[in-house]
């Protein structure tokens, strides 16, 4: 599925391509880990905890897209709005993706399934 970004990049991303759905994870497990230091560093330290997701939103889409595209997609300075923004398209992707493979498969299992073994 093609992903349109706010400053007009695009990149092809398939949930169900099994390396990318292992980045994907692992991308993931980053944001959640991310996310969990960010409620003790955003008051503390702002600006660290805006650099600690734009990076780790950086590194993903490097991860997912090719080295360089986290810069392409993102921008080199470091804003949290963005990152964010970046990940919700991505995560709407994903959920786009999931909404149709089970369509797909109830339409499948309805047309072709059945005990008629």
């Amino acid at each position: 599925m093609l992903i349109k970004f706010d400053n007009g990049t695009e990149v092809e991303f398939n949930v169900y391509d099994a390396e990318t759905a292992d980045i994907y994870d692992s991308f993931l497990k980053s944001v959640t880990e991310a996310s969990e230091k960010l409620e003790t560093m955003v008051n503390e330290a702002p600006g660290d905890s805006i650099r600690l997701m734009f990076g780790v939103i950086i590194d993903g889409c490097d991860a997912l897209f090719g080295s360089g595209m986290g810069n392409k997609i993102c921008g080199e300075r470091p804003d949290m709005k963005v990152a964010l923004t970046v990940f919700g398209k991505i995560r709407e992707s994903q959920d786009i993706q999931v909404d149709e493979i089970t369509k797909l498969g109830n339409m499948s299992i309805k047309k072709y399934g059945g005990s008629d073994a």
